[in-house]
């Protein structure tokens, strides 16, 4: 996620790593879609890829401090600590 974040900031502003945080952010949606185009998914699901790990490192926080609060998890009606 760090490459997506800085990417914009670099560019805004005018840092010196805007090349390598570009480029990084490419050669990864490039990797992605090329996975992707093989297991046949739609031409767009590697621009969605930013938001599916910030959603998936929000998940795993709120279970982490969750846990540290010992509230336990919602798991088919009824919660599991």
């Amino acid at each position: 996620m760090l490459p997506v974040v800085l990417l914009p900031l670099q560019i805004f502003t005018h840092g010196p790593h805007i090349h390598l945080a570009a480029t990084a952010v490419g050669l990864f949606l490039a990797a992605w879609s090329l996975l992707l185009y093989n297991r046949g998914m739609p031409w767009y699901a590697p621009l969605l890829y930013p938001f599916l790990f910030m959603l998936l490192i929000y998940i795993a926080w709120k279970s982490v401090i969750d846990d540290t609060l010992g509230k336990g998890y919602l798991w088919k009606g009824r919660i599991v600590k």
